[in-house]
């Protein structure tokens, strides 16, 4: 009778101190968030009026760089793409988790599994990279001139954000959305402290861009951005 209440006594303390444990990573992480999100990096960035117009775009889950193809063929090739081209003048660009990518077409679809293998760092990366015509400026999808030497600056984070071959070539994934879009294999690994946005974010602040100091969620993404 003493050793089962004795074990059970171990449990309860075992499952308080995985609780508190918790609820200290929580606190941590919102803390980290609300501090990190809201302070501001490369504020001293000035639009170029004759500068190259890029895009920052968010769904309200994920963010995309938008940058023009000029420049970037050598890369991403016509025929890497399901479909014809069309004229499009942008390729937009976003990373994440490879599975979530190509199992998760709505977010409806997003398993508890996926969840905790993205969030734990298991798991493959994918560039997803997707031909487009100039966008609208918006709320969701907002306008940057930016200078020449930024644009190479993310043109060159994109080339690193691939996982390349011995012929500078990616490997390219099976799974498309629709005909001008292309998943490559992706370079890091994802995780809840380096996401989709934390990369769109990474990307901002080695071109010169203001943004914040580190966020997982898109609204400080934007938020972050200048006027």
């Amino acid at each position: 009778m003493l050793k089962r209440l004795f074990h059970r006594s171990r449990v309860f303390r075992l499952a308080c101190g995985l609780g508190v444990s918790s609820v200290f990573v929580a606190a941590l992480f919102s803390l980290a968030v609300l501090i990190l999100g809201n302070w501001r990096v490369n504020s001293g960035f000035r639009s170029q009026p004759d500068g190259v117009e890029v895009f920052v775009r968010s769904n309200g889950a994920h963010t995309d760089i938008l940058l023009p193809r000029e420049g970037l063929e050598h890369l991403f090739e016509s025929s890497d793409f399901p479909g014809p081209e069309r004229g499009q003048d942008y390729l937009a660009f976003g990373w994440g988790h490879r599975e979530v990518y190509e199992q998760v077409p709505e977010w409806g679809d997003l398993t508890l599994r996926l969840t905790l293998r993205a969030a734990f760092g298991l798991g493959e990366t994918a560039l997803h990279v997707s031909r487009e015509f100039r966008p609208q400026p918006s709320e969701e999808c907002k306008s940057l001139q930016i200078s020449s030497a930024q644009l190479r600056a993310l043109q060159q984070y994109m080339r690193n954000s691939l996982a390349l071959d011995s012929q500078g070539r990616s490997e390219i994934g099976p799974t498309h959305y629709h005909e001008n879009d292309v998943f490559y294999a992706g370079q890091g690994t994802y995780s809840v402290l380096n996401t989709c946005n934390t990369w769109t974010v990474r990307g901002l602040k080695q071109a010169g861009i203001t943004t914040c100091v580190w966020t997982p969620f898109p609204g400080q993404v934007m938020d972050s951005l200048p006027p």
